[in-house]
C-alpha cells in the first residue's frame, strides 16, 4: 500500500554527511507531505468513503561554506543534480542522466561527493532524469562559515523559512510525459501549483493541509523561495507585506523592496520580510506568469503568514469575509513588462570582475519547433496540424545518448555513436527572429551536439528568443558554473547597438536566467572549470523536446586544472573502462616486453585485473581458475564481445602500437580470440566449450562490423545463432517474437523481431506490410553480408493487436524476401553498356571502380567514335523512399537498395560549407552533400530521378559521378558523389577574377560536352551556373549534382527544387509558369551564355542588380551583361547567339561545342 511505498522512499533515500575539521553536517529528516486528490465531480453532500493520496516528499540539507558533502542515492533508477554548485573539476558528481554518468541502477547506489567552494546561499537538489524531479526535490542551504556567521544584510533576520514552489498532476507524472512523448503534443498542464508540496485552500479537499508559519510582531524573517516547479514561471508575494530581495540563485544582491518577486523554474530567490503588519492572516501566494502564447494552469497555491497572538480564523470560503486570511495581491499572469521590471532590478552587491576581452562570442538561438510528420494527424502526430513538438538551439534539437553518458566517453576517448563536437557557435542561417518566421525553419536537425571551449577561455553568450510557434521566456540553465547577465533586451539582438548598454560594473550573478520573450540577453564566464556541462532550458517539457547544448570544457595545464578521475561507484556503461581500476595494468604495458608475457595472455591478465590498484598483474589470478568473483568482475569490464574489444582498444591503444595495417589486423584478431574466449568460459556448464568458442567466433565472422557494434548481449548472440543455423538452406525467413520491458511506452508493448534468411530481403517491403495505425517500427538494424540477412527490430504494437502482429510478420517476411539473380553477367542498372560493362567496374549498391572510370575517359579520347549508350528514351520515373523520424525506410521498392549506401562504410571528413563535406567511402574519396529538411529525427520522403541517374551513373568525365544516398545515424539522408578537389568554378572566377583564354576554352568545351550528352538523351541541366561547375586537380570540369535527388517533408508537399537565382536563368524561365516551365535545352544555352561571361570578364553577372531587379530586367526589359571589347571573337559570338530572346534561335550544344574544339583546333 501507500504506507509501504513510503517506507521504502525512507529506507531507500540515504543522506551521508562529512564535513573537514570534524564539524558535523546537519541533515533535516525526511517529511512525508500528503497532498490529497481533488476530486472534479464530486456532488455535494456525498461522503468519500476512502480518501485517495499521492505523495512529495522534500529535503533540507544544511551545510557550511567551504565543506564538503557525500550524498548517497540507494536503491533507485534516478540520478540526483545539486542544482547551482559548481562542481569544480568534479563533472562526476553533477547528475544528469547520460551527460555526466549513466542512470543509477535499481538495486545499485551511488554517492556523490563535492566541494562547496565560494559559494553561499539558497540552492536546491532535484532527480535529473526525465520527470523524476516532478515528486524528488528539496532546498540545499550553504551557510556562512563559522568564522563570519553573519549575513551581509540590512537586517538581520530572526528566522528562516524555506518555500518550495511546485506543481502537481492529479496523475503520475511519468505516464503524463509518456503520452506527450507518443502522441508529441504538449504535456498536460499541472492541476495545482504547491507551496512545500500543499496546494493551500482555493482548490477542493485541501484547506485542512494549508501550510501555517507562526511570526511575531516586529520580525524579520528570512525567506528562501525556491521555484521547483516543472514547466511554469511564477509570481510571489505575501499580502501587505513588502519583500527586500538580498540573494538570487546562491549569489547576494543589492537590497531593493518589491510588492511581488518571480522566478523561473530553478531559481531561488532570498527576501526579506518584516511583520509590522497588525496581526492578523496573511496570505503567501503563487499563481502563473504565462509568457508563451499557450494553455498553462491558471490557479493559485497558498500557504499562511501567521502573527502571534492573531485572532483565530477559519480558510477562505469557510468563514465571513472579515473572518478570512487577507489575500495577496499578484501581478496578471500575462504581465511580462512587469516580470521584466522585477528582473533588471537584480544587480550584484558592489562592484565586479566581469570578463571584458571575449574569446568566444557565441550567438544561441532558443525556441521552440515543429516536426513534420509522413503521416499526419495519426496518434504519434498530435501537435499542431498533425506534427510533433521539438525544440532546439541554433537548430539542433538535443538527443541525449542512451548508449553511454557524453563525460564517460569524453573522459575514455570514445565519442564515436554517442556525442559530436559541431555544435554551431551560431544559427546555421540569419534570419528576423522575433518575426513572422518561414515555416521552413520551423523544424530542426537532431543530433547530440557539444561545443569545445578551450580552459581559462572567456565566453559571452548571447541567448536570442525566436517567435517560432511561439515567444516564450526560456529559464536557461547552465551546470558547472555561474555566469554574469551583462544586457538584455527586447527583438533581435544588435551588437553594433546593444553591446554599448552592457552592464560591465555590477552586473547579477546567476546559474539560471530567462531569456526574455521575443528578445535576448547576454552573459558572461570564464571556462575555468573543466568537464562536460549541460545548458538547458528549465522548462522540463522543453528539455524533453530538445533544448539543450552541452560545453565540453578541455582540460588545463596539470592536475589541478584537469577533471578528476572517476570515483570507483560511478554507474558505468559496460563500454566504459575505469582508469583507477585498471592503473597497474597500463603501467605494465609498455613493459610488457621485459615481463616476457605474449600480447595474448597480457590481454587475460588486464581482463581479470582487480580494481585494487595496488594488486600486481604477474600476482593476478588467471581466468582458468573457475571463481565466480573472477566471473563477476570480467562481467563488469565487458558484458559482450563489442563491449570489451572497444575498452582494451581505447585503455590499451593495442592498435597504435602495431607498426603496420597487417600487424594491426593481426593484433586484433588476437584480441578477438582473447575476447571470445574468456566470453565463452563464462559459461562453465557448456559441456563442448571448444566447440562453443568456434561457434561464437565463426558467428561474428559471418556478419558485418557493425554487428559486434551494436551491444547486444550473450543470450540475444545465442539466439542469433540459433536463427542463422536455422536458416542454413532454406530461403523462407526464420524468426522469433519476445517481448521487451519498456518503461518508456505508455500506450503499447514492445516487441523484439529478430529474423534471419539466406536470401536477399528488402525491408522496406517488410515495414511496409507490418506498419499501421497499431503498430510502429521502433528501432530498425539489419545486418547483411555475403547473402546472410540478420535484422533486429523493436516494435510497438498496441494493446489487443498481439495476435494480429504475429500473422503480419510471417506474411511480410514471406513476401520480401527476393529469389538471388544470375551473377554470371553483371551490367550497370537501366541498361548501361559500352565501357563499362564488365563487372570490375561495379562495386556494391552500383558503386563504380574509379580506375575503370579513368580507362573508359583514356578510350574516349584516343578513340573519338567511342561513345556511351543510355537507354533511349530514358527513363521517366523515379525512384520514390518514404523514411520516417526514427530513420526508417518504409517503402521504396527493390532497385533503390542498390543506391543505398551504408553508413558503416562512410566516413566524414572536413566540412566544405553548410551542408557539404569532405569523406571517404570504401578508401575513396568522396563528396557529401546533407539534403535540407533530411536530418535525423525527420519524417520524410526523397525521390531519385532515373534519368539522371542513368547520366550520373556512366562514367562520362563531364558529368558528375553519384556512387548513391546514405541515411547516416547522425547526418540525415545524404548525397553521395565523387569528390572533384579543385572546387567550382565560381571559386575559381573569385579567386583569379580573370582566367586566361585557353583555361576557358577548356572548362567551356568540357561544360559543352556534358550538356550536350544530357540534351542528346532529352534531359536538360537545371540552374547552369558557375556554382555547379566543378573542377577536378587538373582543372578539367564537369557539371555538378543536377538535382538527382529531390526530398520533401511531408507526404502532400511537393518536391521542390530550390533555384540558385535568377541572374543565370533564361528569361522564358523566370517569367514562366512555375508549375509548368521547365529548363530545356534553349535555356541550358542562354545560361551558358552567361558562364562563359562570367570567366572571361571575371565578375558576377548583373553583380550592382538586386535579384528582383535583375529578374525583371531579364524577363521583361532583354536586360543582357555588357560584352568587354577585349572578349574573344567566338566567345563574343557564341555570348550573343546564346542570349536570343527567341529560345528557338539560340545554338545547340553540338553546335556550341563544334564551335569552341574548332577555334581550339585553330590556335593549335
Amino acid at each position: 500500500g501507500l504506507e509501504n511505498r513510503i517506507l521504502e522512499v525512507k529506507k531507500s533515500l540515504k543522506f551521508l554527511g562529512e564535513i573537514l575539521q570534524n564539524w558535523i553536517l546537519r541533515i533535516l529528516k525526511l517529511e512525508e507531505i500528503w497532498c490529497p486528490r481533488m476530486r472534479k465531480n464530486q456532488r455535494k453532500g456525498t461522503k468519500v468513503g476512502r480518501q485517495e493520496f499521492t505523495y512529495i516528499f522534500w529535503n533540507k540539507i544544511q551545510i557550511l561554506k567551504a565543506k564538503t558533502l557525500h550524498l548517497s542515492i540507494q536503491k533507485f533508477t534516478f540520478m540526483s543534480s545539486l542544482h547551482g554548485i559548481r562542481q569544480v573539476r568534479n563533472p562526476w558528481a553533477d547528475g544528469p542522466e547520460y551527460i555526466t554518468q549513466c542512470p543509477i541502477k535499481p538495486g545499485g547506489s551511488y554517492t556523490y561527493r563535492f566541494n562547496i567552494e565560494e559559494q553561499e546561499g539558497t540552492l536546491w537538489w532535484h532527480a535529473h532524469s526525465r520527470w523524476l524531479r516532478a515528486t524528488v526535490y528539496g532546498a540545499l542551504i550553504i551557510r556562512p562559515p563559522l568564522s563570519s556567521p553573519h549575513y551581509p544584510f540590512p537586517v538581520l533576520p530572526k528566522r528562516e523559512i524555506t518555500l518550495l514552489l511546485g506543481e502537481w498532476w492529479d496523475r503520475n507524472p511519468m505516464d503524463v510525459l509518456n503520452l506527450a512523448q507518443f502522441t508529441g503534443a504538449a504535456p498536460n498542464v499541472s492541476d495545482a501549483y504547491t507551496i512545500n508540496g500543499q496546494p493551500g485552500d482555493f482548490y477542493r479537499c485541501s484547506s485542512q493541509e494549508t501550510l501555517r508559519f507562526l511570526v511575531g510582531s516586529g520580525e524579520t524573517v528570512l525567506l528562501r523561495v525556491i521555484n521547483s516547479g516543472m514547466n511554469q514561471e511564477l509570481f510571489f508575494a505575501v499580502a501587505n507585506h513588502k519583500l527586500t530581495v538580498v540573494a538570487a540563485d546562491a549569489s547576494y544582491t543589492k537590497p531593493f523592496s518589491t510588492n511581488f518577486i518571480m522566478l523561473g523554474p530553478g531559481q531561488t530567490t532570498d527576501v526579506l520580510l518584516t511583520a509590522d503588519q497588525l496581526p492578523a492572516h496573511y496570505y503567501m501566494a503563487a499563481h502563473a506568469y504565462n509568457s508563451a502564447n499557450a494553455p498553462f494552469d491558471n490557479t493559485t497555491t497558498t500557504a499562511i503568514l501567521q502573527y502571534k497572538g492573531a485572532p483565530c480564523v477559519t480558510l477562505q470560503g469557510k468563514s465571513p469575509a472579515a473572518q478570512r486570511a487577507i489575500p495577496a495581491q499578484l501581478p496578471g499572469f500575462n504581465d511580462t513588462a512587469t516580470a521584466a521590471a522585477f528582473t533588471a532590478q537584480i544587480k550584484s552587491p558592489s562592484k565586479v570582475e566581469v570578463p571584458f576581452e571575449i574569446d568566444e562570442d557565441l550567438f544561441f538561438t532558443v525556441g521552440l519547433g515543429l516536426f513534420n510528420c509522413s503521416t499526419p494527424n495519426t496518434q504519434r502526430c498530435q501537435g499542431p496540424n498533425g506534427t510533433r513538438f521539438t525544440a532546439s538551439i541554433n537548430n539542433v534539437s538535443f538527443v541525449f545518448p542512451r548508449r553511454n553518458s557524453i563525460m564517460q566517453a569524453y573522459y575514455q576517448g570514445t565519442p564515436a555513436g554517442v556525442f559530436t563536437t559541431d555544435f554551431p557557435p551560431v544559427p546555421p542561417l540569419a534570419f528576423d527572429y522575433t518575426g513572422n518566421v518561414s515555416r521552413g525553419l520551423w523544424q530542426p536537425s537532431r543530433g547530440t551536439k557539444a561545443y569545445k571551449l578551450k580552459y581559462k577561455s572567456k565566453v559571452q553568450i548571447i541567448l536570442q528568443d525566436t517567435s517560432i510557434v511561439t515567444t516564450e521566456n526560456h529559464p536557461m540553465h547552465l551546470h558547472g558554473y555561474e555566469f554574469y547577465v551583462v544586457g538584455t533586451g527586447v527583438g533581435n539582438f544588435n551588437p553594433s547597438k546593444d553591446t554599448a548598454s552592457f552592464n560591465l560594473l555590477d552586473p547579477p550573478r546567476r546559474n539560471t536566467i530567462g531569456t526574455p520573450p521575443g528578445g535576448w540577453v547576454a552573459i558572461r564566464f570564464v571556462a575555468d572549470n573543466p568537464g562536460v556541462w549541460l545548458m538547458h532550458c528549465h522548462i522540463d517539457s522543453h528539455i524533453f523536446w530538445g533544448l539543450a547544448m552541452v560545453f565540453l570544457v578541455e582540460n588545463g595545464e596539470g592536475h589541478l586544472q584537469s577533471v578528476q578521475s572517476p570515483p570507483l561507484d560511478l554507474p558505468q556503461y559496460p563500454n566504459f573502462v575505469n582508469v583507477a581500476a585498471m592503473a597497474s595494468a597500463l603501467e605494465c604495458w609498455t613493459n610488457r616486453a621485459a615481463g616476457g608475457c605474449t600480447d595474448d595472455e597480457f590481454v587475460d591478465q588486464v581482463l581479470m585485473c582487480s580494481q585494487d590498484r595496488s594488486e600486481c598483474l604477474t600476482a593476478a589470478p588467471r581466468f582458468d581458475q573457475t571463481s565466480s568473483a573472477m566471473q563477476k568482475r570480467f562481467q563488469r569490464l565487458g558484458r559482450n564481445v563489442s563491449d570489451a574489444i572497444a575498452s582494451l582498444k581505447n585503455s590499451l591503444s593495442l592498435d597504435s602500437v602495431r607498426d603496420n595495417q597487417n600487424a594491426a589486423a593481426g593484433g586484433r584478431k588476437l584480441v578477438w580470440a582473447t575476447v571470445v574466449r574468456n566470453l565463452a568460459k563464462m559459461y562453465p556448464g557448456s559441456q563442448l566449450p571448444e566447440k562453443l568458442v568456434s561457434s561464437l567466433r565463426k558467428h561474428y565472422d559471418s556478419l558485418p562490423l557493425s554487428y559486434s557494434q551494436s551491444g547486444f548481449d550473450m543470450k540475444e548472440v545465442f539466439v542469433h545463432i540459433k536463427l542463422i543455423e536455422q536458416t542454413s538452406g532454406d530461403d523462407n525467413p526464420v524468426f522469433v517474437i519476445q517481448e521487451v520491458c519498456d518503461e518508456e511506452e505508455a500506450l503499447g508493448s514492445v516487441f523484439r523481431l529478430t529474423f534471419a534468411c539466406t536470401s536477399s530481403l528488402s525491408w522496406s517491403t517488410v515495414s511496409g506490410s507490418l506498419e499501421s495505425a497499431s503498430i510502429c517500427c521502433k528501432k530498425v538494424q539489419i545486418f547483411e553480408k555475403k547473402g546472410l540477412n540478420l535484422g533486429v527490430v523493436l516494435v510497438l504494437v498496441e494493446p489487443g493487436q498481439e495476435k494480429l502482429f504475429k500473422i503480419k510478420v510471417e506474411n511480410a517476411l514471406k513476401s520480401a524476401v527476393k529469389k538471388p539473380k544470375s551473377t554470371t553477367s553483371v551490367k550497370l542498372p537501366f541498361g548501361l553498356c559500352g565501357c563499362q560493362e564488365q563487372s570490375a567496374g561495379l562495386g556494391e549498391f552500383g558503386d563504380v571502380d574509379e580506375e575503370s572510370i579513368d580507362q573508359c575517359y583514356r578510350q574516349e579520347f584516343e578513340n573519338p567514335n567511342t561513345r556511351i549508350q543510355l537507354q533511349m528514351p530514358p527513363p521517366s520515373s523515379s525512384f520514390s523512399v518514404s523514411v520516417d523520424e526514427w530513420q526508417t525506410i518504409q517503402s521504396g521498392g527493390d532497385d533503390i537498395g542498390k543506391w543505398l549506401l551504408s553508413s558503416d562504410n562512410l566516413e566524414f571528413g572536413d566540412q566544405l560549407g553548410p551542408n557539404f563535406f569532405k569523406g571517404v567511402y570504401r578508401g575513396k574519396k568522396v563528396a557529401i552533400e546533407k539534403l535540407k529538411g533530411c536530418d535525423k529525427g525527420n519524417s520524410y520522403e526523397f525521390e531519385i530521378r532515373k534519368d539522371f541517374l542513368e547520366l550520373m551513373t556512366c562514367g562520362h568525365k563531364s558529368i558528375l559521378q553519384f556512387y548513391g544516398v546514405c541515411i547516416d545515424e547522425n547526418h540525415g539522408l545524404c548525397v553521395v558523389t565523387k569528390l572533384m578537389q579543385g572546387g567550382s568554378l565560381r571559386e575559381l572566377v573569385l579567386k583569379k577574377k580573370k582566367i586566361q583564354t585557353k583555361d576557358i576554352f577548356r572548362i567551356a568545351v568540357d561544360v559543352a560536352e556534358g550538356v550536350k550528352l544530357m540534351n542528346d538523351h532529352g534531359v536538360a541541366f537545371r540552374d547552369l551556373n558557375t556554382q555547379r561547375i566543378l573542377l577536378d586537380k587538373q582543372g578539367n570540369a564537369c557539371l555538378g549534382d543536377m538535382g538527382i535527388v529531390t526530398a520533401c517533408k511531408s507526404v502532400n508537399e511537393a518536391m521542390e527544387y530550390e533555384t540558385d537565382g535568377y541572374r543565370w536563368l533564361a528569361p522564358e524561365i523566370i517569367a514562366g509558369d512555375p508549375e509548368k516551365t521547365r529548363e530545356s535545352w534553349m535555356s541550358n544555352a542562354y545560361s551558358f551564355g552567361i558562364v562563359l561571361w562570367e570567366m572571361v570578364t571575371g565578375e558576377e553577372a548583373y553583380g550592382s542588380c538586386s535579384p528582383v531587379q535583375a529578374a525583371v530586367g531579364i524577363a521583361a526589359c532583354g536586360l543582357r551583361p555588357e560584352i568587354p571589347k577585349d572578349c574573344p571573337q567566338v566567345l563574343r559570338y557564341l555570348m550573343t547567339k546564346c542570349w536570343n530572346s527567341c529560345p528557338s534561335t539560340r545554338p545547340n550544344f553540338s553546335h556550341i561545342h563544334c564551335v569552341l574544339l574548332r577555334d581550339i583546333s585553330r590556335n593549335l
